[in-house]
């Protein structure tokens, strides 16, 4: 029988996972869960490359693409007795976003341009007047 872990358990131990293995980098971890499932978004700055941060996080993945279908996952995990547990990790999809210093202070100065509305934002067309 498998154990079944929560996407919000799932984000914490992805955390932890990439704080071991890439220490020394701050690494934001978000979950969010929807109807059809839930999902995690990993961002970070400079530090390691998409690909190395690629090889930790998947590991956590509880499903697959396949084709138009989201087919559930299993992770096979060793226990401190030294058994193997079936484990299915909450996040149907994880996301990942490395920026590097430049773009990061791109992207901050969007936000704050957004927030303080010196930056077009595209109207609702719903509050169009006709």
């Amino acid at each position: 029988m498998s154990r079944y872990v929560d996407v919000v358990d799932t984000a914490k131990l992805l955390r932890a996972a990439l704080k071991n293995n890439f220490p020394g980098v701050n690494f934001g971890v978000r979950c969010q869960k929807y109807a059809g499932g839930a999902s995690i978004q990993v961002r970070w700055e400079d530090g390691p490359e998409t690909e190395q941060v690629k090889l930790i996080a998947f590991l956590y993945k509880g499903a697959e693409l396949n084709g138009d279908y989201v087919d559930p996952v299993a992770s096979i995990v060793g226990t401190k007795d030294g058994s193997v547990q079936e484990v299915r990790y909450g996040a149907d999809h994880i996301s990942l976003c490395r920026f590097g210093a430049m773009e990061w202070e791109k992207f901050e100065e969007r936000e704050r341009l957004v927030e303080a509305r010196q930056v077009f934002v595209k109207p609702d067309p719903f509050d169009l007047p006709f």
